[in-house]
């Protein structure tokens, strides 16, 4: 049972200090910083970073030779708030700049569809303005 419990403080503190990229603008349900604290509830808006869109391949550069590439911009979320994300939205992933290294970013395009009861697969609760009827 303690050991059980130690699993799983650690798995919540690790999700609750690795980041992950989010994409906010462009093709993103996310328009603005405000859109993305409302669903993934976070405590404040999320600060935005300008990233470029890479590709996981080593032999194609570094940062500075992606800098004609498209410019994004990325708010960074708690491991945890990525994966109720990723379990309430549709979208896929686009290969970024994040502190210095390649990273999946997470490009949210719309929230899954509603069951036939009305809810939601899974994910956060209170989607409000995102709802998709």
């Amino acid at each position: 049972m303690a050991e059980d419990l130690r699993r799983t403080m650690a798995k919540s503190q690790l999700q609750s200090q690795v980041r992950c990229p989010v994409i906010v603008g462009g093709d993103s349900m996310f328009r603005t910083p405000e859109d993305l604290r409302h669903l993934c509830q976070l405590p404040s808006v999320p600060m935005l970073t300008q990233t470029t869109e890479t590709t996981l391949s080593p032999f194609d550069g570094d940062k500075e030779q992606d800098q004609d590439k498209e410019t994004l911009h990325i708010a960074d979320v708690s491991l945890g708030q990525y994966l109720d994300l990723q379990d309430c939205t549709e979208g896929n992933l686009v290969v970024v700049w994040f502190q210095g290294n390649r990273r999946f970013a997470r490009m949210a395009r719309s929230l899954k569809r509603r069951d036939a009861g009305g809810e939601m697969p899974t994910g956060p609760t209170d989607t409000a303005p995102f709802s998709t009827g």
